[in-house]
């Protein structure tokens, strides 16, 4: 039992399999076979002549016979308790091999993986490679050692970039070179940055307006036609989310482009019970709960071959997350009511939420391993008075856009407003717009309405001063005892009570008691909004 348990201790080995490795297996067959003198002679004799003799036909310059190369060198001084060569397909040829030559110098179970890679200086190969080994063979309970020394230097520089950013519990070495081992040091860790804060403090932020749209555009190139990186979405509501998420579905590659492919999850809709949240994620069979009368697909099922969009995923409990990470980590589901898992074909994920989840992961409220498995690829989006501050033509361009939207609606009478005019833009840009885009579409949505009413081919300032002034969510009245500035309430507890149901009020009031859309206006999340409703009868 004490030798199982410090098995199980020992780190995992993974490394890339190398041309210097492959070179030092053959000469250590050669040297089996032949012995030293002759093998050296015939090596050496083939260096001279240009003639090959070994048993693949391709002998290399002789460097040391002894040398194993950096792979057996780690792998023969580090006790392991499982070895991953990773294989192109130039070398998968050798696994059986590669296996006993590696078994040789350690006690450890060796697996070779055939990664499939027929460019290994290809970065999109590589990283979706290492995507896939992450999915199949990686648990974050185990301690992984990464030996960067072999390989090609594409496949050096994004397994460090994806150790750092991805891979918890997981260190970086390299193998000495036999000309500098010192102490019998055969290995060194390289000491990088703590994996979580790196990856938190350097993900992709949209600092400048400008950038945000050369962001947008790499993301679309770089990642849309990948469906192993899951994208995160973040920002302030209303900044265009969602709407990101559909031109990223949109401008994929074939299967993600399919319209009916986007499937969008209100997690925060569906979070309020785990049999209902089980239920819509993943299906049912039929009788698993009263009212199930018929099979029913889940929305991970439904987006195969396309895009799944989970909406507020800032919202879901910390008791409910471990079955999403658990489908997107394994790739596979299971009907509610049913033990038979269904694996999933194709199924992108792109998520967000307007909390700062970096936050909510230190603070013990969101599982760091789900953070890691939705958010390879984080985008943050910028709220629209950022960008008015930051970039002015940027945001003019994203007012004259929604603008045109707007007037090329199905809608008698929007082609009849020529502009905005200039006073009227300048008006525009020095609001707060809280509800960033989406307050910004309402708003000239009115103006529209409002200028046709008037007769007016332009929107002018007095016209969205008054639209905006609609908009606004009006502070309750104060009471008289209020004003006094000396005023302490006697029951503070229930004072402030008061002011939220109040201000809720207003708020679901401007909203037409649609809880989703107050949600927006008061700043809360729609569990916590839809709870307080239901419970002070607000409604």
């Amino acid at each position: 039992m004490a030798e199982l348990k410090n098995k199980v201790n020992l780190p995992i080995i993974v490394a890339w399999v190398g041309t210097t490795d492959v070179t030092r297996m053959h000469k250590w067959y050669l040297y089996n076979e032949l012995g030293k003198e002759k093998s050296i002679e015939l090596i050496t004799q083939a260096k001279l002549s240009n003639k090959d003799f070994s048993r693949d036909e391709n002998v290399p310059e002789l460097e040391s016979i002894w040398n194993n190369g950096p792979i057996r060198t780690i792998t023969d001084a580090m006790k392991a308790s499982k070895i991953y060569l990773l294989c192109s397909k130039k070398y998968i040829v050798e696994k059986q091999h590669l296996i006993e030559w590696v078994g040789r110098g350690s006690k450890a179970e060796v697996n070779v993986i055939d990664t499939k890679i027929d460019d290994p200086t290809s970065f999109d190969l590589i990283r979706t490679a290492l995507d896939d080994f992450y999915y199949n063979y990686f648990d974050e309970s185990s301690m992984y050692i990464f030996n960067v020394t072999p390989g090609t230097p594409a496949m050096q520089l994004m397994t460090m970039s994806m150790v750092t950013a991805k891979f918890l519990n997981a260190k970086i070495y390299v193998t000495k070179d036999p000309r500098f081992i010192k102490d019998n040091i055969h290995y060194e860790d390289i000491k990088l940055p703590n994996t979580f804060e790196y990856f938190m403090n350097n993900y992709v932020s949209l600092k400048s307006t400008t950038a945000s749209i050369d962001i947008k555009k790499e993301v679309i190139k770089n990642f849309a036609r990948f469906r192993t990186v899951t994208i995160l979405l973040t920002g302030e509501s209303g900044v265009g989310k969602t709407e990101f998420a559909k031109e990223i579905h949109e401008k994929s590659e074939a299967p993600f482009n399919d319209e009916d492919k986007f499937i969008y999850v209100n997690c925060a809709e569906i979070a309020t019970d785990p049999t209902n949240f089980a239920v819509e994620l993943f299906g049912a069979k039929k009788g698993a709960y009263t009212g199930c009368v018929n099979d029913r697909r889940g929305k991970f099922e439904l987006a195969q071959n396309g895009t799944l969009f989970l909406d507020e995923i800032g919202e879901v409990p910390k008791s409910m997350q471990s079955i999403l990470l658990n489908a997107i980590q394994n790739k596979e589901i299971r009907h509610f009511g049913e033990e038979k898992q269904i694996k999933l074909k194709n199924v992108r994920i792109i998520s967000a939420t307007n909390r700062n989840l970096i936050e909510e992961v230190r603070k013990g409220n969101f599982r760091e391993d789900l953070y890691y498995r939705i958010a390879m690829c984080p985008v943050a989006l910028p709220p629209l008075r950022k960008i008015a501050k930051e970039d002015a033509s940027t945001f003019e361009e994203l007012v004259q856009s929604t603008f045109k939207s707007i007037k090329n609606e199905d809608e008698k009478g929007f082609s009849f407003i020529d502009r905005i005019d200039a006073t009227a833009m300048e008006y525009i840009k020095n609001q707060s717009w809280p509800g960033n885009l989406r307050q910004l579409h309402h708003v000239l949505l009115l103006s529209f309405i409002k200028a046709i009413s008037l007769k007016s081919k332009v929107i002018t300032k007095q016209i969205l001063q008054e639209e905006v002034s609609k908009m606004e969510l009006p502070c309750d009245t104060p009471k008289e005892d209020d004003k006094d500035p000396d005023f302490i309430p006697k029951d503070l507890k229930g004072w402030l009570l008061d002011k939220e149901k109040a201000y809720i009020k207003m708020a679901l009031e401007k909203s037409n008691n649609n809880v989703a859309a107050a949600k927006d206006l008061v700043g809360y999340n729609y569990q916590n909004l839809n709870n307080f409703v239901k419970k002070y009868n607000l409604k």
